[in-house]
């Protein structure tokens, strides 16, 4: 699988529309070792963000805040989302190898748990971690 997080200076970006760079990674899944693979620059608009994550085969993205228009365009492209959590990617990266987004100190700020969104039988799900 490819999950990509949102990189503004090296941290997540605060929110995910208005993100201008994207670090790709690919994994077995959440749990498990990732392997940097590229960063990018995103386009400015968020049906442009949505085109290149699919382009590039993103299943999950990570990121600070999501707006609801930013939300659904993620669900309807059947792209999971690990949301409102913040930190350096690089630590960010270690917590999805280790499992360990669902820890507080991954939260924005008055945020009480990471908002995980999937698609599962498609019926929409929101999973909160």
């Amino acid at each position: 699988m490819r999950f990509a997080v949102t990189n503004m200076d090296k941290r997540v970006s605060p929110v995910f529309d208005v993100s201008l760079a994207i670090d790709i990674y690919d994994s077995e899944g959440y749990g498990h070792s990732a392997a940097f693979v590229s960063a990018h620059s995103l386009p400015a608009t968020l049906g442009g963000k949505i085109s290149f994550l699919l382009e590039c085969d993103i299943d999950t993205v990570i990121c600070g805040a999501l707006t609801k228009e930013g939300e659904d365009s993620l669900f309807r492209s059947d792209i999971e989302t690990y949301s409102f959590i913040r930190g350096s990617v690089d630590q960010v990266v270690k917590a999805w190898e280790s499992g360990e987004l669902s820890e507080q100190r991954f939260f924005l700020p008055g945020c009480l748990r990471v908002h995980h969104c999937r698609r599962m039988r498609r019926n929409r799900r929101r999973i909160q971690v």
